[in-house]
């Protein structure tokens, strides 16, 4: 059911989680030399005199993991239950991606040599933002539960 506030919140967050997949990059980098490396969801390149991959990213894999988790999660509108445990596992898994997304972005800044000015891209603030929305959807499914939970007491 598109309607309820809980489901907006959950597609909020899957337009969010998938935004990364179109090219955006999470952070750039600017060395002292004058080169700009990007790290997005598919690699960690050197963009100075034409592309070179330095490293083939893997973080597509778990953002299309935690998109297809809330899908499920939009899907199962029916069962509350599942519902909120398919939030919570989108939510865990978020918040780890997100924090492994700043731990490689740290590790590639420091094993350059020289100073490296580290640039924060939109892509990873709506990336990082999603787990609010998936909070909030889970808030939402608990008091749809509790409401329903209380309507079947009063029977």
């Amino acid at each position: 059911m598109i309607q309820r506030k809980q489901t907006l919140f959950f597609l909020a967050a899957l337009i969010l989680v998938l935004l990364p997949l179109i090219g955006t990059s999470f952070f750039n980098y600017f060395s002292e030399e004058g080169m700009e490396y990007c790290y997005n969801a598919f690699n960690f390149k050197q963009v100075g005199n034409g592309p070179i991959v330095l490293h083939k990213g893997f973080e597509w894999i778990l953002i299309l993991i935690i998109s297809l988790i809330l899908v499920l999660t939009i899907i199962s509108y029916k069962n509350r239950k599942r519902q909120i445990q398919l939030g919570w596992m989108a939510f865990v898994l978020n918040v780890l991606t997100s924090a492994m997304i700043v731990f490689h972005a740290f590790m590639f800044e420091s094993a350059h040599k020289t100073e490296a000015s580290l640039e924060i891209e939109m892509a990873f603030f709506a990336f990082a933002s999603a787990f609010l929305f998936i909070f909030l959807g889970i808030q939402g499914v608990r008091k749809d539960k509790k409401l329903v939970d209380s309507l079947n007491r009063l029977r």
